[in-house]
């Protein structure tokens, strides 16, 4: 066994690398194999994998319990997920009946859409696949199946932002909301994501984030506990998580967040300006920093709500690279090369993401859940 983060880092390393010279040299040709092999390889080690991090232990009993279309009504009263992702998991199996299949299929349709989202986005497709892999690849494409779904299908909708076409927008985000609820918030959206902000609301935003957060102040727990679920059982299975579950206590995050908040307010009219649609990332990661901040009383919460904007990461840092080396910014450019690093080592040395791939051989089922549920304490 190895651990995730290890293996797959020698190849996008080099891929970074080599994507200086692309830019100003190699054909178009060139840049298109070497991208095509970067997602191979993501493929490769984000589908194939075997049952690793935590939530396989609900994922692979609910690919078993599915028979075709079937049995449909009861697995959606049992799970009581999202009628989107069970349908469409059904329709897998119909397939392939096969849940490392199903894995490989998930993800390959979650890339094929990065591809696209990144292409018409960043500044350095190389580059924003690296950040991807070190900030959520893992997370999306091993643990919430659900959201990853969602959150790529509200990412490909930014196009209808930018040309204007709200019920283009809409639409798929009510498919989004059929993969995770959450998706609902990203309605209102539209009207907001791609203008720009002034400056005094993102320090507001900036300072009362901060003071929420280091004065503990229990905003969203006042809110749920004014608010009865008592008629939505799973609204209220979310509730009970908010109230057990712990403060964000990482002092890394917490610092990572302010630093790169400071430099986005500070930089905010420059880089809107120097690329239209940079708006739409800026504005993301404000929200980011935001949810992150008013939710830090719950470590839960905290998780759930970067998960929706956790994409701002894959486009906003290499657009600060860029930015740092076009104005030989020494200080951004180490920031982000320093984060990436230290985020890569916890990545490495996490014990959730001991690493197994299909290729190479898996552990069965029982002994990996039991490692999930026993030794993690998961």
């Amino acid at each position: 066994m190895s651990y995730a983060g290890e293996r797959e880092t020698n190849i996008l390393s080099y891929n970074c690398e080599t994507d200086i010279p692309l830019s100003t040299e190699a054909t178009d040709r060139s840049r298109k194999q070497l991208l095509k092999f970067a997602y191979l390889i993501l493929v490769i080690f984000l589908g194939l994998r075997g049952y690793v991090y935590t939530d396989f232990v609900n994922y692979k009993p609910f690919f078993d319990m599915l028979e075709g279309f079937q049995n449909l009504p009861e697995v959606l009263l049992l799970k009581g997920w999202e009628p989107g992702f069970v349908v469409y998991s059904a329709l897998c199996k119909l397939l392939i009946p096969n849940y490392f299949a199903w894995n490989v299929i998930s993800t390959t349709i979650d890339l094929f859409l990065l591809y696209k989202i990144l292409e018409r986005y960043s500044s350095n497709h190389i580059l924003s696949l690296i950040v991807f892999f070190i900030i959520g690849a893992t997370a999306l494409e091993f643990n919430v199946l659900r959201n990853a779904k969602a959150i790529f299908l509200f990412l490909y909708a930014l196009r209808y932002i930018e040309e204007k076409k709200k019920w283009k927008y809409f639409g798929v985000i009510f498919i989004a909301c059929l993969f995770h609820i959450s998706s609902i918030m990203y309605f209102p959206l539209y009207f907001v994501l791609n203008k720009k902000w002034p400056k005094w609301i993102l320090w507001s935003i900036y300072i009362g984030g901060a003071l929420i957060m280091f004065l503990h102040i229990g905003i969203v727990s006042d809110i749920v506990s004014r608010v009865s679920f008592s008629e939505d059982g799973r609204l209220e299975h979310l509730a009970g998580h908010l109230e057990n579950s712990q403060a964000y206590s990482s002092l890394f995050g917490n610092i990572e967040r302010m630093i790169t908040m400071f430099i986005v307010i500070i930089l905010y009219n420059k880089l809107a300006e120097s690329k239209n649609c940079n708006l739409l990332f800026l504005n993301m990661y404000v929200l980011l920093y935001a949810a992150f901040t008013v939710c830090s009383e719950s470590a839960v919460m905290v998780q759930r709500f970067q998960y929706m904007f956790i994409a701002s990461f894959w486009v906003l840092y290499p657009m600060l690279i860029e930015y740092a080396k076009e104005n030989r910014n020494k200080i951004i450019y180490l920031f982000i090369v320093a984060l990436l690093s230290m985020k890569l080592v916890l990545i490495a040395s996490d014990p959730n993401l001991e690493y197994e791939n299909v290729l190479t051989g898996v552990s069965d089922f029982d002994t990996r859940a039991y490692y999930t549920e026993k030794i993690l304490g998961r």
